[in-house]
């Protein structure tokens, strides 16, 4: 289920000490998903534009604007370059998905039993 900016903000609120998990895919989606919930908890202004393969991240309110490859655009390189220190654990899956993951992980335990 989905949760709307109002709901994610009173689930904060109401759990101050609940600790935020994602578990978005391994591709440039996932990732900017995760920048986006990290700006979103620490209640930061994230505007992010792609222009070919490059992604800028602008941080108005502190003055930030940095351009990255979408292949190193990462909650990694998002905490490096911006300064800020989500408190946020990712969990990304091996592959680019978890359902391609769930299939190799399939498939391998059908090796096994024959």
């Amino acid at each position: 289920c989905r949760l709307g900016r109002m709901s994610q903000r009173q689930a904060l609120q109401t759990h101050p000490q609940a600790s935020i998990h994602t578990a978005f895919d391994n591709d440039l989606a996932g990732n900017v998903y995760d920048i986006k919930v990290a700006a979103f908890q620490l209640d930061k202004e994230l505007i992010m534009r792609k222009d070919g393969d490059t992604i800028t991240v602008n941080l108005p309110a502190s003055e930030k604007e940095f351009t990255l490859k979408e292949s190193n655009l990462t909650l990694t390189n998002f905490r490096k370059l911006s300064g800020l220190r989500p408190s946020l654990t990712t969990h990304k899956p091996i592959d680019k998905d978890f359902n391609k993951d769930l299939e190799n992980k399939k498939s391998q335990t059908q090796k096994i039993k024959r």
